[in-house]
């Protein structure tokens, strides 16, 4: 006796998108919002490019309610989010030595990674690409910054351990300034010292993330008998 086969959804919800506002299943338009629709093989696998369907047409493709359709996608967009800070963390982290010597990505890798037994420079390797490919998907809008090139100087308030709070210095850097003080004052009522350094990454978010690995690294290589961990100006 064979078991049957469960049907295959013919399409998975990536998000939703308020910058397509026509219905490419029924051509409705001036809709506030579309819902981005990926097509699924046989499988269930991904294949073919993104629809944007109105929701109604949207539950009326993948046989669920309206309400269904709408927590589904902005759920998706949530995820889709987090996978773009991810992105940008491993980037910013990464990215300084994906042409390194091999040396100095093992360096790296092995401080954020002590008990790793893979390969330094085709983990790094295989991390960016990953990242690459999630903020240049377009599913849910244009692409996203994700290129060394593009990294932006952040202000990050550094207690030697911690990262309290980071700014962008751009474009107004007056305003960052303005805006470190205050934690600052902030944090030296309640007996935290902190400094302020440079550093170079694609959002503060992942600043935070820059500064905590270039401290991790400047740990493992002062045990083996190396210098520095944050470069840049340092203002106090």
């Amino acid at each position: 006796m064979t078991t049957p086969r469960t049907a295959v959804a013919q399409f998975t919800v990536k998000g939703v998108v308020d910058y397509c506002t026509v219905c490419e299943c029924c051509g409705r338009t001036n809709l506030k919002r579309t819902v981005a629709l990926m097509p699924l093989d046989s499988e269930g696998n991904e294949e073919g490019q993104v629809s944007y369907y109105g929701t109604q047409c949207a539950a009326d493709a993948l046989r669920w309610t309206t309400t269904k359709v709408t927590n589904t996608a902005q759920l998706a967009n949530r995820e889709h989010q987090e996978r773009d800070d991810w992105a940008r963390c491993i980037i910013s982290v990464f990215g300084p030595v994906e042409y390194a010597t091999y040396w100095e990505q093992a360096h790296l890798w092995i401080s954020r990674n002590p008990r790793s037994t893979s390969s330094p420079s085709k983990s790094i390797a295989d991390l960016l690409a990953q990242a690459r490919a999630q903020l240049t998907d377009t599913a849910l809008g244009p692409a996203r910054p994700h290129s060394v090139a593009e990294f932006r100087p952040h202000w990050v308030l550094w207690d030697g351990s911690k990262v309290w709070h980071t700014v962008a210095v751009l474009p107004d850097q007056d305003a960052a300034r303005q805006k470190l003080r205050t934690v600052q004052r902030e944090l030296r009522a309640r007996r935290v010292l902190t400094r302020v350094f440079t550093v170079q990454a694609l959002d503060a978010q992942s600043a935070k993330e820059a500064a905590h690995a270039a401290a991790a690294l400047a740990r493992y290589e002062a045990q083996n008998g190396a210098e520095g961990w944050l470069t840049g100006d340092v203002r106090d």
